[in-house]
């Protein structure tokens, strides 16, 4: 297998497993009424401070205003 090969297999692995952390978050909030929430509330509820890749993905679901 090249290495070119191995790298895009690599990729998307990660990215499906991105893909699917950020849909169970997601899921998990919309079931605790965080619907348009303030980005504190959230981060007090989930009891992290968010990163950006998991904020703007929040603020695509209106989870986040």
């Amino acid at each position: 297998m090249k290495k070119s090969q191995l790298r895009q297999i690599i990729k998307e692995e990660i990215s499906n497993t991105l893909n699917e952390e950020m849909y169970d978050l997601i899921r998990d909030l919309k079931r605790a009424g965080y619907i348009n929430a303030s980005r504190r509330d959230v981060e007090k509820y989930l009891g992290y401070t968010l990163d950006n890749y998991k904020l703007q993905a929040l603020k695509r679901a209106r989870i986040i205003r």
